[in-house]
């Protein structure tokens, strides 16, 4: 028996069935179909390395004062905004100074309208003196201590104002340290531990809760040395999340410290993610895939228009209004498409959807433009 091919003998043995059927080919209605274009596309090698997601704003909120602890406001798991409150230290006793304060600031002021006053009953005798100095009767040694006095009036005042100036400072610092009795988030995020309670005593820089801003986070991967000299900041990399989504990210730094025990260097990546099923969470493991290599162009065919027959992988190509079967070689896979190896060329367009009804050709209607 002669030798017949895989896609002869499908024609074959199609176009005998519909010979007994009565119909032929040529007379079914045109299939409606959509068609994809074997285009061009570049192609870099790339390696995938385990990385894990990093928040870029987390620490410790600590008290700025002493003091007990009045009220916490907060729990673990909490999420709290920039500027909510945490905890409140007891201010008693600030509240009692800063009426004292007050009360000082008030006598610093009626000592500078004082000072003020008097230097002026001292300007009126000068002037007084004044208006007698073409007299006979003038008396000169009287002049000149008026002089004085009024230079001693001015150092007066300058007096009250500096003790003025104090008493403010002092009342304004007491409003500071008021403020600072309560325990305020630096960051928005979650309150992840807490390290007092109420009535405990603080002190000053004693840490009060541990806050993490989760909606701030990046990729952090040790990648090898060998291989940074194929990466740059802005580069962008596949990411891939434990659910299986693939995303993007793009390289914000390579830091300039390696670890000798692995030879390795930290990248910073910062994750582009449109749509996750799952909370993500910081320590997360993830998977990013690094170029490796030169980049190089390839032909790449729609997964979609690669059909297998008899263990082989064929292609209906759209040519002149009819679907005709090719057998091609596919390589790797390139996102939704495979890398072409033999049996197309970049331009022609190749039926993905319907193609599951086709028969080697059949004329074929086509409901599409060529996808992007």
């Amino acid at each position: 028996m002669p030798h017949i091919t895989i896609p002869t003998f499908i024609t074959f043995c199609s176009f005998c069935i519909l010979i007994v059927s009565g119909h032929s080919i040529q007379a079914q209605p045109p299939a409606l179909v959509e068609v994809d274009e074997v285009r061009i596309q570049p192609l870099a090698q790339s390696i995938p390395f385990t990385a894990q997601l990093v928040e870029k704003q987390s620490g410790v909120v600590a008290s700025r004062m002493n003091g007990p602890v009045e009220k916490i406001y907060v729990e673990v798991g909490d999420r709290v905004k920039a500027g909510s409150l945490i905890a409140k230290l007891d201010d008693s006793l600030i509240k009692l100074e800063g009426k004292r304060l007050k009360a000082s600031l008030n006598e610093a002021q009626a000592q500078v309208d004082l000072s003020e006053a008097e230097g002026e009953l001292r300007k009126q005798e000068l002037r007084r003196l004044e208006r007698l100095r073409k007299s006979v009767a003038f008396p000169k040694s009287n002049y000149e201590d008026a002089q004085q006095k009024i230079i001693i009036s001015r150092k007066s005042i300058r007096v009250a104002l500096a003790r003025k100036e104090a008493s403010a400072a002092d009342l304004d610092l007491n409003k500071l340290q008021l403020e600072w009795t309560q325990v305020i988030a630096p960051f928005s995020g979650v309150i992840t531990e807490i390290f007092t309670e109420r009535g405990s005593w603080l002190s000053t820089g004693q840490n009060v809760a541990y806050i993490i801003n989760d909606k701030d986070i990046e990729v952090s991967a040790a990648v090898p040395a060998d291989r940074i000299a194929s990466l740059s900041p802005g580069m962008v990399a596949p990411l891939i999340l434990e659910d299986g989504t693939r995303h993007k990210a793009i390289i914000r730094a390579i830091l300039p410290k390696e670890n000798a025990a692995t030879r390795t260097r930290q990248v910073l990546l910062t994750p582009y993610i449109e749509k996750i099923f799952s909370p993500l969470a910081t320590g997360q493991s993830v998977t990013i895939e690094i170029p490796i290599g030169q980049k190089e162009e390839a032909v790449t065919v729609h997964k979609d228009a690669v059909v297998r027959l008899g263990g082989r992988s064929f292609v209906y190509v759209a040519l002149s209004g009819m679907a005709q079967l090719r057998p091609v070689t596919t390589g790797s896979a390139i996102n939704n498409r495979f890398r072409v190896l033999g049996g197309l060329g970049a331009g022609e367009l190749v039926v993905i959807r319907g193609n599951e009804r086709l028969q080697p050709g059949q004329s074929i209607k086509i409901s599409n433009e060529a996808q992007d």
